[in-house]
């Protein structure tokens, strides 16, 4: 009888590991290419339940079948909406936006005076905000291709003052997390959290992106195409190659976005991940005095073995909740800490109020 049990219980676990190898052997790759047939990387993606994803250096993605609609973004194209068949061809080919046509303005007209003088009237409606605000975020790794992920969802509060050089993040709920056994603590996803990410608003006083993108070095463009709104396109660093959209409307700061990929990989010492492309949009509240309202940032690293992992954090601006429940304890937000030990922190200090 004993013998008939193991018997059983190693067919079942046969059974659970040819189950594994065949949903692994079941994701749908989906490649993008150029006009000219060559792979485009970091394109991010976006699909049902608000998952994204980034394309690799091969432009490939891995998604389950079940996955039919993608929202294709990517700098320096037009942004694609894709339906998914079965019988469909699993490459995407993405179209270049149009050069900007040279106009003829005013004698002595200068972009990069015209952006910073642009920005600087957005900065003086926002630099007196002293306020709170409340977010939803989501904070996910994963690797794409055998589907290992950790993920936390809740809301914090964020205390906002154009002078503060890192904002001061509480956290006010934690209403999913899990965390993947095999991913361990050495897996460290360097710029994969809520203050880089918010540190990327280009109105606060001290920002540095603000300072490294205003250099005169740099190439300046402005979209004459867009009538509705002032857009400068910038290109900096030509040896790190990196794509800057800033765009204001009606004299105020919409929305900022800013890409670079580094094709060695950025060396963190700390560990064994390399960071290889990163994408940033934050998108502004058109009130009187702009605050972020969207944020979004989507991370490519690649481990020392040559695994592709992907970190997507996201933040959307929600009406102050009823109750902050974490108030009662030290709920601060900390930067560079992994997700598990924000939450088992939490945790315990629940246990032993």
């Amino acid at each position: 009888m004993k013998h008939l049990i193991n018997i059983f219980f190693i067919s079942i676990t046969i059974l659970f590991s040819v189950s594994l190898n065949t949903l692994a052997q079941e994701k749908r790759i989906i490649t993008f290419t150029n006009e000219t047939g060559e792979p485009i990387e970091d394109v991010i993606v976006h699909f049902k339940g608000g998952n994204t994803t980034i394309s690799n250096e091969q432009g490939v993605i891995y998604l389950n079948p079940s996955i039919s609609l993608l929202t294709c973004h990517r700098l320096g194209y037009r942004d694609t909406v894709v339906v998914l068949q079965q019988d469909i061809p699993n490459t995407i080919s993405l179209t270049k936006e149009a050069q900007i046509e040279e106009v003829i303005v005013a004698k002595g007209y200068n972009p990069r005076k015209h952006l910073i003088r642009l920005r600087n009237e957005a900065h003086e409606l926002y630099k007196n905000i002293d306020t709170t605000i409340y977010y939803r975020f989501t904070i996910r790794m994963e690797n794409p291709k055998t589907d290992e992920k950790s993920e936390l969802q809740g809301t914090v509060r964020v205390l906002t003052r154009a002078t503060l050089r890192w904002p001061s993040i509480f956290i006010c709920s934690i209403d999913r997390f899990y965390s993947c056994p095999s991913m361990d603590d050495s897996l460290n996803f360097r710029f994969c959290n809520m203050r880089d990410l918010l540190n990327q608003n280009i109105l606060l006083r001290k920002n540095f992106r603000w300072k490294n993108l205003t250099k005169k070095q740099h190439t300046y463009l402005r979209d004459w195409s867009k009538e509705d709104s002032v857009v400068f396109k910038l290109a900096v660093q030509p040896h790190m190659p990196m794509g800057i959209n800033i765009i204001f409307s009606q004299g105020k700061l919409k929305s900022f976005e800013w890409y670079f990929k580094q094709d060695k990989g950025l060396n963190t010492r700390q560990s064994n991940l390399l960071l290889h492309a990163m994408h940033t949009f934050i998108d502004y509240s058109s009130a009187k005095k702009p605050s972020p309202s969207t944020l979004r940032r989507t991370m490519r690293y690649r481990s020392k073995s040559g695994e592709d992992w992907v970190c997507m954090v996201a933040m959307a601006e929600i009406e102050s909740p009823c109750d902050c429940r974490y108030d009662t304890i030290d709920n601060r937000y900390f930067l560079g800490k992994p997700i598990k030990w924000q939450v088992e922190r939490i945790e315990d200090q629940l246990q032993n109020r």
